[in-house]
């Protein structure tokens, strides 16, 4: 059983959104549940993840894919497996990133990290020139879209 819950600001948690609590009905009162707690993804940090990887393509000559790109910056990390085929040969597949295998933390820190790699490695930029053409291109987006930001 899966569930999202959110801590009041009396301490306790509640069972978020209100039809998770069809799930928890049938336990009896005092019955204990272990539970193994992260942070969910933030949409947003998503959204500049990718915002970041676009801009770095967008300052860069070597890939001709964004995806090989990102895929490249994620092993670079060393987020990667190897895997030797029968045949001897060896294949290196990245960690995935979606949001069942990696929590929010451990995300941002792939984020950071992929970022780092991509300024010492592929792009002309600074820290801080990059971060602030993330921001410009979600908030065009966002503006695009009709969002705020």
């Amino acid at each position: 059983m899966k569930l999202a819950i959110a801590k009041r600001p009396d301490g306790f948690f509640e069972i978020l959104p209100e039809h998770d609590h069809e799930k928890v009905a049938n336990l009896a009162i005092g019955e204990i549940l272990e539970v193994r707690a992260s942070k969910v993804r933030d949409p947003l940090n998503h959204r500049r993840f990718f915002a970041m990887l676009k801009i770095i393509f967008e300052n860069q000559e070597h890939f001709k894919d964004i995806d090989a790109m990102r895929r490249w910056l994620i092993m670079k990390t060393g987020r990667f497996k190897i895997i030797v085929a029968p045949n001897g040969f060896v294949l290196y597949e990245h960690q995935s990133m979606n949001y069942a295998s990696m929590d929010e933390e451990t995300f941002c820190k792939l984020k950071e990290d992929v970022a780092d790699v991509a300024l010492k490695e592929l792009i002309g930029l600074t820290k801080d020139e990059l971060w602030r053409q993330v921001q410009e291109d979600i908030c065009r987006t966002a503006f695009y879209h009709g969002e705020k930001s």
